[in-house]
């Protein structure tokens, strides 16, 4: 066999074209292109201290997975091919004459998974190269992993604008929604306090009767439905009291702000969102039973299943069709994987308007990259991994991994995304809480505290002042018995003359009739 030393050879010399003689059957065991390098490694020093040319002169056989990584082309490679070459670079082994791309079928009726097509291809090739994630259940199958290349961390991607829907479904307890119940109930208790302030003001120090003549006499119930009154703006109070005016200017200065900020975080509460409750883990989408685009077979689907046996996977075959699901309303919600939303986020094709953004925190964290066949003593294929797995912790050191998918999102990126839009943002569907509006409360008791201290410090000093003058004019009280007495006395002597006048009246008739008669 011919064998062709990668490092001698043009880049753009390499072979494009998947090798024919290495196709086969998806799934048909009875053929494997597996190579036996047993017979390298003992010739070679294996397992002496160095791992990075004992593939040499080797042109090991790739499978590969036709996806948006997997692209051979000399002008344009995709980052599985500049991996590869890499690799082939620093171990002096080939692979371009010898690769095949192979897909999946999704719909297969033998229901087969991604570990079932992993464990065949690692089976039947030397390198499986596409981005596998590890996984006990692969591990045990006799899976094995070189270092990773591809963060296939799982998390939660949507839209900003499904987060937000709104729909026209009908709540009495809408028109609650800008403030929380707390608000509420300390603005009935205020309104209900400043009620009982306003009978201490408008009574005074008037005597309580006891009684139900008494309470009537407060009018209790009267001034706090005015308190009520005031904060519609509709003011009733018979203002003639300072202590009454200020209470009554404070509540109005209050209404004021409250009403203006009811008003302004109103619009946003007049309908009901479509979530209860922000989204931000997997439960989160279970629980309110959203649908969840998951690629079909992968390990990742099965991850979710296991954990929630009732989420509502829609099935895909992709992430990007994920993606586009997401938008298409094929599904509320769909996973991704980190590298990948790493370019998707800023691709047009995928989120041309900036509306899809991360939610929560990542699911699971866990690493992708090429895979081998565990076997140390019949083919030997372990050393494969071993070679990899020295070269690719070189390749990661050196950032040259990092440089590739920085490169890749560069070339990628035709969409800016600003922070704002990147964020989940709803403070805009936040009720206004205590910690908002406590200020204001905490202004109206302040001045109604002033206006009830005034109100007492002016009683005391009438008071005060009251029995100030009683000590100085002590003869007052015998001046006004006095005065009462000149009256009565006055009356008494006028009416004395009268009767006198009366009986000399009299007297004189009876002596004229005498006068006359004799």
């Amino acid at each position: 066999m011919s064998i062709t030393i990668f490092s001698s050879t043009s880049v753009n010399s390499q072979q494009t074209k998947p090798n024919k003689a290495l196709v086969t059957p998806q799934f048909d065991d009875s053929r494997t292109f597996r190579q036996d390098i047993c017979h390298v490694a003992s010739s070679q020093g294996a397992g002496k201290g160095t791992f990075k040319n004992d593939l040499m002169g080797l042109s090991l056989n790739v499978w590969l997975f036709d996806d948006q990584y997997s692209s051979i082309d000399n002008d344009n490679p995709g980052i599985v091919q500049s991996i590869l070459d890499e690799l082939a670079r620093r171990g002096n082994f080939t692979w371009r004459d010898s690769f095949v791309v192979d897909t999946f079928d999704f719909n297969n009726p033998q229901n087969r998974t991604f570990t079932d097509l992993a464990l065949w291809a690692t089976n039947t090739y030397d390198i499986v190269g596409t981005w596998l994630v590890e996984t006990v259940e692969r591990g045990a199958l006799g899976i094995t992993y070189p270092i990773g290349w591809y963060d296939s961390s799982i998390i939660l991607v949507g839209s900003k604008r499904r987060n937000r829907m709104l729909t026209n479904e009908f709540n009495l307890l809408a028109l609650s929604r800008p403030f929380t119940n707390g608000v509420w109930i300390v603005l009935v208790a205020t309104l209900i306090i400043t009620g009982l302030f306003l009978v201490g003001f408008d009574v005074g120090s008037k005597a309580w009767k006891g009684g139900f003549a008494g309470l009537k006499e407060l009018r209790i119930t009267n001034n706090i439905l005015a308190s009520f009154l005031t904060f519609t703006g509709h003011v009733e109070l018979n203002i003639d009291r300072p202590s009454i005016l200020i209470a009554t200017w404070s509540l109005s200065f209050i209404t004021i702000l409250i009403v203006a900020a009811y008003t302004a975080n109103l619009a946003s509460f007049l309908v009901v969102t479509n979530m209860s409750t922000k989204i931000s883990t997997l439960r989160d989408i279970v629980d309110q039973q959203f649908t969840l685009c998951s690629i079909t077979g992968s390990s990742t689907t099965t991850f979710i299943r296991d954990s929630y046996p009732n989420v509502r996977i829609v099935g895909t075959k992709s992430d990007t069709e994920g993606i586009l699901g997401v938008g298409n309303g094929d599904c509320d919600y769909t996973i991704s994987h980190a590298d990948f939303w790493r370019e998707a986020s800023v691709r047009s094709t995928t989120n041309s308007d900036c509306n899809l953004v991360q939610f929560g925190d990542t699911v699971a964290t866990q690493q992708a990259g090429f895979a081998t066949r565990s076997d140390a003593g019949s083919k030997c294929t372990s050393l494969i991994r071993d070679v990899l797995d020295a070269h690719m912790k070189a390749m990661i050191d050196d950032n040259f991994i990092e440089d590739l998918w920085q490169t890749r999102v560069d070339q990628s990126r035709d969409v800016t995304c600003s922070a704002a839009n990147e964020s989940n943002n709803e403070s805009e569907m936040t009720p206004l809480n205590l910690i908002n509006m406590g200020g204001i409360f905490a202004l109206h008791f302040i001045v109604l505290g002033f206006a009830w201290v005034r109100s007492i410090v002016k009683h005391f000093l009438k008071q005060r002042a009251k029995k100030a003058k009683e000590v100085k004019d002590p003869s007052s009280e015998n001046t006004e018995i006095l005065a009462h007495t000149e009256n009565l006395n006055a009356c008494d002597v006028k009416g004395a003359i009268e009767v006198i006048e009366e009986k000399l009246a009299y007297l004189k008739k009876v002596s004229y009739v005498h006068e006359s008669a004799i």
